[in-house]
């Protein structure tokens, strides 16, 4: 994730269901991220942040907000 000319960028590397934690970690080295790289995951999932912790990933809990859209 990244800042560029005000515009906020997030690179996905990859998105697929029923994976383990063991297996995030291994796609995140096949995709060459760097385990000093912070990583934001879904802070509703502690546990799982802190396996990835204990697997030598960097990895914090995303800080949520509340966001009321409108539609007129």
């Amino acid at each position: 994730m990244y800042k560029q000319n005000g515009e906020l960028w997030i690179d996905e590397l990859f998105y697929e269901t029923g994976l383990t934690n063991k297996d995030v970690a291994n796609k995140l080295s096949a995709a060459g991220v760097k385990k000093g790289t912070e990583i934001i995951a879904d802070s509703a999932e502690p546990k799982s942040i802190e396996e990835l912790n204990r697997l030598g990933w960097y990895v914090k809990g995303a800080k949520k907000a509340r966001i009321v859209l409108t539609i007129l």
